[in-house]
């Protein structure tokens, strides 16, 4: 993304032209496989220069880069290497699912792209802890002199105890963190609770104090010592009204804390910076007052909220703004009177383009910048009050309209609207907040006073601003809104939305969700029945109720709303617009994303986050409140986490604990979700910060496993804000092919690299003079290209051996090599040029059986193509590579691997395609495929079939071999070792242009996959018992679909079931990018409900654009040859042979009534229909 910002600059004579003075500064931001050397940044730079014609008026800079894997050529599964020690790992080197290994880019832009569909982290260490479900890390820091802290060098202090709850046993673990871990006993001056379950631990009062929250109390600490207790009959005094009644769930944000008790009540918490310890807050009176009125508002799930990266206040000050002006006849647009023309704004709110614009920068009438800095709290609240004073004083000084500075939305920390405000007759008192709070047991709503109501109008403006000058709970917004010209008249307060940072989020009984801000409990937002999951939430709205009878109320268990700002210097928002999640009670989830509508200040859409419904299900072993009437048990699953890495990028998010856990990572202004069943099932999670451990975190088994702690990093060099956790290797080359040499755990490349000339062999005589004269016109011209290169570069024009520029130098070499390269480090260990004017085509780690001593023997085998022009005929040669290894020297541990040829061999036409079947070695050699036997020097034929024009590609299952003509579609063989013979089982007979084929395994039924040229992947099976396949010599086609990408690879890879059926996909790649998969279904009963759900998801829900994706996905089915379509002989083709799992999976974004509407369409149920999505994509766990 390139955002180009004006600069206000006077043109002058002196100024050259533009297309003399161009300009191009910013660094020059890629990827990781876009590292250049000095020479090349040179001559990228001179070259813009003579080309580019830029405005000086404008300067570019790179704000954001996106890490592409496009076009993907090859791809082939290899192991992962494992990060845990020895005695972790066990036997086995490699750590969670297999990795996929492709290859991506074009030139100095070629990479290998390590992906996988799972984040693996990397294992520290793993230690026992039976028992133990839930952990917590906290810091501790002296009041004064921070001395506790023991500061990192990566930043940030390091943890100082980690909290471990186990809720069977009833009693709490606490750890004193260092270098190690000891153990702290109880004794006399200890006051942390062990013989009680933690509900949650956290700090307060930047880091000074230690909160833990355990079902029958809290507990606030400084490191060991005790500073304050509150039992829960202190908590609630009307709590023998109760019994039975806990502390179910708790959350905290410096300074609040919010505790949710099991009879859906709460009560709001917070810490007195002065005196150190927890106060009442006055939102108390509504949090328990609706609940002994009307028992169908008790809570199911509250927590808070902390607006870090202050969307949600920007756009109520914006709102505010609005409003004021409506109210005083003021043209919001243009922030003039109405009817007057538009006035400059004295500062933009947010840049055009970019969500978010640049906080902080302010445009004064002179046309500079200003920038306003956040500094330290303590100092900001001791200056503001002195500011703002002086403010006060100079306006007063000023005649009435001499005014030229904004009056209702201000810059920086000053407060909206505050120096038109009359004070006289409000003034705030500066100990209201202290005699209004009171201590907790004064906040029975029995013995509320009228003083305790709730506050408004202009006594409501004066407390917000006494508050937002005193606390040290402020939001100070850095881009606000600034109003140019604005009246003396009083704005009414009631019009004006106070400046906030916290809030709370509450979920009833009743279905309402509501968002109040703290601690004057206004109310932000309120929707009817979020359940529903209907596309937005507007304010006040409400969706159908949930269906009575049959299945049981959902309820929302865990409520959960953040925001991330930007992710690193470069300013680029993550996400900056609040998230909402919701758990609910039946495992799903529902993810919202705040947005500012038309006239309204916030509404949410629905985000379509991609995973399976039960990986929120209940962990077992969790406690389970105490029996109680209506009983509420809400749920902690749901942890933010901030900064985790240690080398690459910090990483921010949250963390969903459960049988399958999941990440969810902001990345440009949404979510991306990274399952982690490395680690199964994850009961308890924490950041962690250590010296051994820089930016970890620790988790703990869950379900029915013996406990244990899990300290992990997250993976180096992994970039995780991409759909699939992805991995770029830079290879400065152009990598063609692929291919996992298992034995030593390596990988051998094909690539294309610029390189030095060689020299041509001899014709040999005797020849045809036709053929021996263009291999000499071939030769003498490739004499021509430069043989050696010094520092200065040789600029190319076109990718080639004869293109040459107009001063008449000539390009690079492009020398294919052969490379060795080891993984973790990925670093080329060996390597082999091939000969002048030959290409490589394919290669493979094979296992053939030697004729002569019956051993099998594992060798890499390559393909090539030799060209000398096209009036000289195509050769081939097939080469043998044997690896080898080298104890490492100077006594180091590690093995040096090397590979040598041990083989070669020349054939009439270039070698597309091999592969082994049985220890035989198959070749495809232009339109023949032979299949050889090695001998341990040489290769026999053996066998051999002819097709009419080219092989394409080959694919071989036991004795049964599957390929496809470039231009005549696919075939269906048997090689038979008894007469050594290849038989034609039985071909397609439409002629389609054939780029990739694969088997597909159901059991005992064998499929055919097919991508051909017209963009299509096509199925067929086999059946010499139906009629219409002529005995067998024709494959019966099942269905098409349109993929509309080209489609370069096919990659078998097993599924895992419960059962014992043998299952294969075809994970595929195409040349964009992108990747996919063709699965067969787990459970054959459910084809008739995916089909019929198919057909009416097309109706179910809006398209893009209107369009049709069912018409799509049968496209060129039937188009002419000469639109690379494929020419169709048979009657058409059924529309649901292959079914579309992007439409079906979609089922689970429907709002809950639609989606009980479409079931009851098909004749099924919606609980049906969810299973068999969550079994069909819990086929997705290849890698």
């Amino acid at each position: 993304m390139i955002v180009g910002k004006k600069r206000s600059r006077p043109h002058t004579d002196e100024d050259a032209p533009l297309s003399k003075r161009g300009r191009l500064e910013g660094p020059h931001t890629s990827g990781l496989g876009s590292q250049l050397s000095a020479a090349d940044e040179e001559e990228e730079v001179r070259q813009a220069k003579k080309t580019a014609v830029q405005d000086k008026r404008f300067l570019f800079k790179v704000i954001d880069s996106m890490l592409g894997i496009g076009p993907m050529r090859d791809m082939t599964i290899g192991e992962a290497v494992s990060s845990a020690p020895a005695a972790v790992a066990g036997q086995g080197s490699s750590r969670g699912p297999p990795q996929l290994v492709a290859c991506s880019g074009q030139g100095k832009q070629g990479a290998l792209a390590i992906l996988r569909r799972n984040l693996v982290p990397e294992l520290i260490l793993k230690t026992a802890a039976p028992g133990v479900k839930q952990i917590w890390a906290v810091h501790h820091a002296e009041a004064q002199t921070d001395s506790g802290m023991q500061v990192a060098p990566q930043g940030g202090p390091h943890h100082a105890f980690l909290f471990m709850s186990d809720p069977q046993a009833s009693q709490t673990t606490v750890m004193r963190l260092g270098d190690g871990m000891d153990r702290v006993v109880q004794d006399d001056g200890c006051g942390m609770v062990f013989t009680a379950p933690t509900v949650v631990a956290a700090n307060l009062l930047n880091h000074t104090r230690i909160i833990q929250v355990h079902p029958r109390g809290v507990k606030l600490l400084a490191g060991t010592e005790e500073v304050q207790e509150l039992p829960i009959e202190d908590i609630l005094p009307s709590i023998e009204w109760r019994p039975g009644v806990v502390i179910a769930a708790a959350c905290i944000r410096d300074p609040y804390v919010l505790l949710h008790f099991s009879d859906g009540s709460a009560i709001l918490l917070s810490v007195d910076p002065e005196e150190g310890e927890l106060i009442g807050e006055d939102a108390n009176q509504w949090l328990q007052a609706d609940i002994n009125a009307d028992p169908t508002t008790r809570l199911e799930a509250a927590t808070l909220y902390r607006d870090t990266s202050g969307w949600l206040a920007r756009v109520h000050s914006t709102q505010s703004v609005e409003s004021a002006g409506e109210a005083q006849g003021l043209d919001v647009e243009g922030q003039g009177p109405a009817g007057e023309q538009p006035r400059d704004r004295i500062m933009e709110v947010e840049d055009a383009g970019l969500e978010g614009g640049q906080e902080g920068v302010a445009q004064e009438p002179s046309g500079g910048f200003k920038q306003e800095r956040e500094g330290d709290k303590a100092q900001q609240t001791e200056d503001e009050p002195v500011r703002v004073k002086k403010e006060e004083e100079a306006e007063e000084s000023e005649p009435p309209g001499s005014q030229e500075n904004p009056s209702i939305a201000v810059f920086g920390e000053e407060i909206a609207a505050e120096s038109n405000v009359k004070h006289e007759d409000h003034p705030a008192d500066p100990q209201l907040r202290q005699a209004q709070a009171g201590s907790v047991t004064d906040l029975n709503p029995a013995s509320a006073s009228a003083q305790d109501q709730p506050i408004s109008g202009q006594t409501a403006q004066d407390d917000t601003k006494e508050s937002l000058v005193q606390q040290d709970d402020v939001y100070r917004p850095d881009s606000v809104g600034v109003v140019d010209h604005v009246p003396n008249d009083p704005v009414p307060a009631n019009q004006l939305l106070p400046a906030f940072k916290t809030c709370t989020v509450l979920c009833r009984d009743n279905g309402m969700l509501e968002i109040f801000s703290l601690p004057d409990m206004q109310l932000l937002f309120s929707y009817s029945n979020p359940i529903e999951g209907p596309a937005l939430l507007t304010p006040g709205g409400s969706s159908p109720p949930q269906p009575e009878g049959g299945a049981a109320k959902v309820r929302v268990v865990e409520a959960c709303m953040e925001s991330f700002g930007p992710r690193d210097a470069s300013g680029i928002p993550a996400c900056e617009r609040p998230i909402l999640l919701l758990l609910l009670s039946d495992g799903g989830m529902l993810a919202y994303q705040a947005f500012q509508p038309p006239h309204h200040p916030l509404a949410f859409r629905r985000l379509p986050l991609d995973w399976t419904p039960d990986q929120t299900l209940p962990v077992p072993g969790r406690s389970a409140a105490p029996p109680h009437p209506n009983a509420v048990q809400p749920t902690q699953k749901m942890q933010r986490f901030d900064n985790l890495g240690e080398k690459g990028p910090a990483w921010s998010g949250i963390f969903i604990t459960g049988t399958t856990p999941l990440w969810l990572l902001p990345s440009r202004g949404t979510l991306v979700a990274h399952p982690m069943e490395v680690e199964g099932a994850v009961a308890g999670f924490s950041p962690f910060h250590n010296i051994n451990c820089a930016q970890g975190f620790i988790t703990t088994d869950g379900g029915n496993r013996p406990g244990s702690l899990n300290i992990c990093q997250m993976p180096d060099s992994v970039q995780l804000d991409n759909p699939w956790p992805l991995q770029r290797v830079p290879l400065h080359a152009t990598p063609h092919r692929v291919s996992f040499y298992p034995e030593a755990r390596l990988y051998m490349l094909l690539v294309s690299k610029d390189g030095p000339h060689k020299t041509w062999l001899e014709a040999e005589e005797g020849g045809d003079m036709h053929a021996a004269y263009s291999y000499a016109l071939a030769k003498e011209a490739a004499k021509l290209k430069p043989q050696e290169f010094g520092y200065e570069r040789i600029p190319k024009k076109q990718p080639g051996r004869a293109s040459r520029d107009h001063q008449g130098h000539q390009d690079y070499v492009l020398a294919p090599q052969v490379w060795l390269v080891q993984p973790g480090q990925w670093k080329t260990i060996w390597s082999y040029a091939l000969g002048p004017a030959e290409d490589a085509l394919c290669i493979k780690a094979l296992t053939l059986k030697n004729s002569q001593s019956g051993e099998s023997e594992p060798l890499v085998a390559v393909g090539t193509c030799q060209s000398f022009g096209e009036d000289y005929p195509a050769t081939g040669r097939v080469l043998f590579f044997q690896i080898t290894r080298n104890p490492g020297g100077n006594g180091e541990e590690e093995e040096e691997w090397a590979a040598k040829m041990i083989y070669s061999r020349e054939f009439r036409g270039p070698v597309t395609n091999l592969t082994s079947l049985e220890g035989y070695i198959i070749l495809t050699i232009g339109n023949r495929l032979e299949t050889h036997q090695w001998t341990g020097s040489n290769l026999m034929r053996t066998a051999f079939f002819d097709v009419p024009i080219l092989i394409s590609s080959l694919n071989v299952v036991k004795t049964f071999i599957l390929f496809g003509d470039v231009h005549k579609g696919i075939y269906f063989v048997q090689y038979r070792d008894q007469g050594k013979q290849l038989n034609l089982l039985s071909k397609d007979f439409d002629n389609s242009d054939i780029s990739a084929t694969e088997f597909v395994i159901n059991g005992s039924q064998l499929h055919f996959l097919a991508a051909d040229e017209g963009l299509n992947v096509r199925l067929f099976k086999y059946d010499n018992k139906n009629p219409q396949s002529w005995k067998g010599q024709k494959l019966l086609p099942l269905g098409c679909l349109h993929t509309g990408q080209r489609v370069t690879r096919f990659l078998p890879q097993r599924i895992h079931s419960k059962d014992a059926t043998a299952r294969h996909a075809a994970v595929y790649a195409t040349q964009a990018g992108s990747l996919g998969y063709v699965a067969p279904l787990l459970d054959p009963t459910a084809e008739p409900l995916l089909q019929k759900l198919q057909r009416q998801m097309v109706l179910a829900q809006p398209q893009a654009a209107g369009l049709n994706p069912a018409a799509f996905r049968r496209r060129f089915q039937h188009s002419a040859k000469a639109l690379a379509g494929g020419q169709h002989f048979g009657k058409p083709l059924p529309s649901d042979g292959v079914i579309d799992g992007r439409s079906v999976i979609d089922f689970q974004h429907l709002p809950r009534s639609k989606q009980y509407a479409v079931a009851q369409e098909i004749g099924s149920t919606r609980t049906t229909i969810m299973d068999t999505l969550a079994q069909l994509m819990s086929v997705n766990t290849f890698f």
